[in-house]
């Protein structure tokens, strides 16, 4: 795809080139503020009940998919995982870069000033376990969410994303 346009030895050059070029000068993924290593569960354990819960119920139905089980368990739990290690943001003096998803990665990069909404939302079993979700939209109408940051760093997050009255 766009490394063909970049013919380079090294991937290392390839991303200096290509990073600032894509993103805008935006930071490279490496350096992302990630959800807390807590927050794992909360990734992967609803995906992975759900298809659990689905597939005994269709082995109840048809017995004989009941090897289908731990398979897609698994392949469930696993993308869950996808999911927390793909998640994160990272705020710099203009741009701002969140980023999720599971087989492939959202990356929205945008200048704090430029957004048109943003906002903090927990449930209760987030807010006993003090994380909430942090949620931005863009005046284009694109919206992305990181999920299940620590609450105290979405708060601040959000307070920096404020604009200055």
């Amino acid at each position: 795809p766009l490394f063909a346009l970049a013919r380079l030895a090294d991937p290392g050059a390839q991303q200096a080139i290509l990073v600032p070029t894509l993103a805008g000068g935006a930071t490279p993924p490496e350096t992302l503020q990630r959800p807390p290593t807590r927050s794992i569960r909360r990734y992967v354990l609803p995906g992975a009940l759900t298809v659990l819960l689905l597939t005994i119920a269709a082995t109840l139905a048809w017995p004989v998919v009941w090897p289908a089980i731990p398979i897609l368990t698994a392949l469930a739990a696993l993308d869950g995982l996808a999911r927390y290690r793909n998640a994160g943001w990272r705020l710099d003096h203009d741009r701002l870069l969140l980023r999720r998803g599971s087989l492939t990665r959202r990356t929205l990069v945008a200048r704090p000033t430029r957004l048109q909404d943003h906002s903090l939302s927990q449930n209760d079993l987030q807010r006993r376990a003090q994380h909430a979700n942090l949620s931005i939209t863009l005046a284009s109408g694109t919206a992305s969410t990181v999920a299940h940051l620590d609450s105290a760093e979405a708060t601040t997050l959000f307070n920096r994303l404020r604009p200055a009255s």
